[in-house]
């Protein structure tokens, strides 16, 4: 992060720190982290408690050694070879504490500066995008899949998914503004076909597109269907 860190930042650094050491007790025992973080034991039980937050520096000093016992990736990988390859995230976006640490990693590439909204389509991504969008404190707006209002207007999209199915995306005009700097979250970038529909849509509202983060991207069909130019975050790449 170059330049001074701003309060928030640094406050955000705090928890992330909080939120490794939590997942990491799943997995290892105090003795185990005290040995690797070279912290007494039982300052780390007061920092998973939350009974004590520790400072800036300190937390930069466990992101470090942390992330060379708890890699995101990994876990990803773990739980699609669970489902013996089938892509399914389900369990991990039910779990709070990794959410905040997929957010803190995702929200971290489009921060500077962070965009006014964030479009996630309906359904299985917007515990992710709800994560994000906190973590930078933008707008949460979700494209859905009808019109939920009669009283509201909407900027809408479609698109044609094999064998001959139309899906349909709605944004109320009320929670974007013309201009807006927009990142899109999905959970799974895989086709390029919803990605393509959102970025349509964007176009429609007459927004900036920062971006698109993903925990996991599948293959590279989807570079056919959207501008190649789009920067794409991810947790993991399966090709």
């Amino acid at each position: 992060m170059s330049g001074a860190t701003s309060q928030y930042e640094k406050i955000r650094t705090r928890l992330y720190a909080v939120s490794l050491l939590r997942f990491a007790k799943r997995r290892l025992k105090y003795r185990e982290l005290a040995e690797i973080l070279g912290v007494d034991m039982s300052l780390l039980a007061r920092y998973v408690s939350g009974l004590v937050v520790p400072s800036y520096e300190q937390s930069l000093s466990l992101i470090s050694a942390l992330r060379n016992v708890i890699s995101l990736e990994d876990i990803v990988r773990e739980e699609i070879s669970r489902h013996k390859g089938y892509v399914d995230l389900s369990g991990l976006l039910s779990d709070t504490v990794f959410l905040e640490l997929v957010g803190y990693e995702l929200s971290s590439k489009f921060n500077s500066p962070p965009p006014d909204a964030v479009i996630v389509p309906e359904t299985s991504g917007i515990s992710l995008a709800t994560e994000i969008a906190r973590q930078l404190q933008s707008r949460l707006v979700v494209a859905r899949k009808r019109k939920d209002n009669p009283m509201e207007e909407y900027y809408e999209e479609h698109l044609i998914l094999p064998p001959n199915v139309r899906r349909s995306f709605y944004v109320r005009k009320s929670l974007v503004r013309p201009g807006d700097s927009i990142l899109i979250v999905d959970d799974i970038v895989h086709s390029g076909l919803t990605l393509s529909a959102l970025e349509r849509l964007i176009r429609r509202i007459n927004g900036r597109l920062l971006g698109v983060a993903s925990i996991v991207v599948v293959g590279g069909a989807w570079r056919d269907k959207v501008n190649p130019e789009i920067r794409i975050e991810s947790i993991l790449e399966i090709f």
